[in-house]
């Protein structure tokens, strides 16, 4: 049978009735079940006409239902899926044309018809569960009482048009003879099912639908479900070893027997299969026991699992049971100073030979090193001609227990002091008070967050120390200014700095400098209020690069004076006056 929903539309041949004293309301088209209608979906109807009707407006009164379209004097109701309601429809006219007034008030019969419907209808007592063996391959009757359409059996009688049933079977069963599983419909209320392997435990459903066998209304809702459990084992496998195991080691090459249990007692396993990784040899197997040689390498810790066969014809895979490795571990110091670091080395097997190698090589040298059999220690130290020597650096334990290939522990990290790889910040040029961030780019590991700055002017002498990765700082006045930044880490403070430039100067001034941008040459002049001041003051004159170098150094009284840049190549440049006990700094372009 076919469970899917579909809605027909059917248009017929009307036989109407005509009367001097009322107009027949009539259906389109009879339904599977006689004096019912099917709900949810769109059913026409049409009333006579009087006679002489002309234009009369046509009222319709629905119950339990909802009007979907009209088209002069039909309509299409959808009418509403509740148990034992009566769909009713009738036709009022009115507003008759001159002349035919006497229609004026005219009211159709009354239609009525079943509606049919089984939504959420319950079911009566049923067994609600069957035991099955696991092991048994038998045969289960499933029955559930049978489901009438209320109001189906006429008035003082019982129903009789009864419904489809709609099941759904769990995995690994069948219906007898037919074959089907999941979902499936029949026209009666029982259904015989069989495993198709194992009887595995699960549920069974069922609900009265009216769609397929019976009255095909395909739009109408089920009614309640109903449950029938089959309750038996479920068997789950687990996979462990022997008692008193706790894993491996290197070396350890001693015999293991690993077990597959189940979490219920069956008499219906048949075999065992084992998976187990390559490092393992088999050496016997014996009804839900395997035992296994490791190797004695950390390949040893890999999944083991077994799959039970079953004499009924179904299996059950376990889950992986992964033996516990005890490998050898390294610790680590966050640098390696050059006051030296210690490296300890944890479980070592006893008797073990460890050896370390270093790249690059020049970085590392030993300074003490011994061993137990449960672990040992290295203290290394950073071999370099002075203490500004650094560097990330790779080292390689090899501990080797007389057992096959030794086993390597490496690691990479920092050795000596930080370093500086990158300061990010806006410019190089300022004004006074202006906020300065920094933002300090160390090397792979080198730092442990901890950054200070020296900053210094050139001329008065200024200094100022802040902290941060990302430091922020302000210059209080024009000038040049140097500053050294500096990173820490567990080794200390380091010698070596990053170092930066910063030009701090007002705009305006004193001085005008012209052209800018300048090709060969730029002109410096002084203004008319203070020009008199170079017959017995001179001025120092000296351009930096973006880097801080000194390209050029003059001293002046002249008013205006020709400074020559033919020889500077292209790029920025900064222009710094010392006159008397003032600086003025004023940015220059070198572009030809």
């Amino acid at each position: 049978m076919t469970m899917n929903s579909t809605s027909i539309i059917t248009i017929g041949l009307l036989i109407c009735s005509y009367s001097v004293f009322s107009q027949t309301v009539s259906k389109s088209f009879n339904g599977t079940v006689a004096g019912a209608v099917c709900p949810e979906l769109g059913v026409q109807y049409e009333v006579s006409l009087p006679t002489g009707f002309a234009g009369c407006l046509i009222t319709w009164t629905i119950t339990n239902g909802t009007e979907q379209s009209r088209n002069g004097n039909t309509i299409i109701i959808k009418w509403n899926d509740t148990p034992g309601a009566k769909a009713k429809l009738k036709a009022t006219f009115s507003n008759c044309g001159s002349g035919n007034e006497t229609n004026n008030g005219k009211v159709s019969n009354e239609f009525e018809e079943l509606i049919l419907s089984v939504k959420n209808q319950s079911w009566g007592s049923f067994g609600n569960s069957v035991n099955v063996d696991y092991c048994t391959k038998g045969q289960v009757l499933i029955s559930v009482p049978r489901m009438f359409v209320q109001g189906t059996g006429g008035i003082g009688q019982p129903p009789q048009t009864e419904v489809a049933y709609a099941w759904t079977l769990p995995g690994g069963w069948k219906e007898v003879g037919t074959g089907r599983t999941g979902f499936f419909g029949t026209p009666i209320n029982f259904i015989t099912i069989e495993p198709i392997n194992c009887s595995t435990p699960g549920s069974v459903t069922v609900f009265g639908t009216l769609a397929g066998a019976g009255p095909f209304c395909g739009m109408a809702e089920k009614s309640a479900t109903a449950t029938i459990a089959l309750n038996g084992a479920n068997p789950v496998a687990t996979v462990g070893p022997q008692p008193g195991y706790t894993g491996g080691s290197q070396c350890n090459t001693t015999p293991v027997t690993f077990y597959a249990t189940t979490n219920v007692a069956l008499g219906c396993i048949g075999s065992y299969n084992w998976t187990f990784p390559l490092s393992w040899s088999f050496v016997s197997q014996s009804g839900n026991s395997i035992t296994l040689q490791p190797s004695g390498n950390p390949n040893d810790s890999n999944p083991i699992k077994a799959t039970l066969n079953f004499t009924c014809g179904s299996s059950v895979t376990s889950g992986n049971y992964v033996p516990p490795y005890t490998a050898s571990t390294l610790t680590w110091p966050s640098a390696v100073c050059y006051s030296g670091s210690q490296f300890t080395l944890n479980n070592v097997p006893a008797g073990a030979s460890v050896t370390w190698t270093a790249q690059p090589s020049n970085l590392f040298t030993v300074s003490s090193g011994s061993f137990t059999g449960s672990g040992g220690n290295h203290n290394i130290l950073l071999a370099a001609e002075n203490s500004n020597t650094s560097g990330s650096a790779t080292i390689t334990f090899s501990i080797n227990a007389g057992c096959g290939n030794p086993v390597q522990i490496q690691q990479t990290l920092w050795a000596g002091n930080a370093q500086i790889q990158d300061i990010l910040y806006p410019s190089s040029t300022v004004i006074p008070n202006q906020l300065i961030p920094l933002s300090i780019v160390t090397s792979s590991g080198s730092s442990n967050g901890y950054y200070k700055a020296e900053i210094s002017r050139k001329f008065g002498g200024y200094n100022h120390t802040v902290y941060g990765n990302v430091m922020e700082f302000s210059l209080p006045m024009t000038g040049t200014f140097n500053v050294k930044v500096y990173a820490n880490n567990v080794c200390g403070w380091p010698q070596n700095f990053y170092p930066l430039v910063f030009f701090c100067m007002e705009g305006g001034g004193m001085f005008a400098v012209y052209p800018n941008p300048a090709n060969n040459y730029f002109d410096i002049e002084m203004s008319d209020s203070d020009s008199k001041a170079t017959e017995t003051e001179t001025y120092q004159v000296t351009l930096l690069d973006d880097k801080g170098t000194e390209r050029l150094s003059i001293s002046t009284r002249e008013k205006k004076k020709r400074i020559d840049a033919s020889h500077l190549k292209k790029g920025q440049y900064i222009l710094r006056i010392l006159y008397k006990e003032e600086v003025v700094l004023q940015r220059i372009t070198i572009d030809r």
